[in-house]
């Protein structure tokens, strides 16, 4: 048999070294390993779960990756930016005060909409089992 050797060049953006950059490729492998273990007994380990899914930046069973990377996007979805996001998160912010929504106005929006889906959808499946006598 011959050796075959493949080559692969990567390119990592400027202002981080490659070893930062394996550095997090490894927390993320080490992070997903560990996930799958705990996901064996999903209820006891919910918390670290979704701790390592958070720091790490996977998805786990319980939390889901939604990439948001203009500041429409944040308004459309009404999640703040990270605050290392410094400009976007101000301008989210200002944008936010000129609308006169504070965050915990647009959880409890949220939070209302979902009660009301909840309330349909429960009516409408109600209905479907039990249905009104003319």
């Amino acid at each position: 048999l011959k050796e075959m050797v493949y080559e692969y060049h990567i390119p990592y953006p400027s202002g981080r070294s490659p070893r930062s950059i394996f550095s997090s490729v490894i927390g993320k492998c080490w992070a997903q390993g560990r996930v799958t273990q705990l996901e064996a007994f999903p209820e006891e380990n919910a918390d670290e779960i979704l701790r390592l899914g958070r720091a790490h930046g996977i998805v786990t069973g319980s939390t889901l990756l939604l990439v948001l990377e203009t500041l429409s996007q944040h308004l459309r979805y009404g999640i703040a930016p990270r605050p290392d996001r410094r400009v976007m998160h101000e301008d989210y912010t200002r944008h936010m005060v000129e609308q006169g929504r504070t965050e915990e106005d647009q959880i409890s929006a949220k939070l209302e909409e979902w009660k009301w889906r909840w309330e349909k959808r429960f009516d409408e499946h109600l209905q479907l089992l039990c249905p009104r006598l003319p």
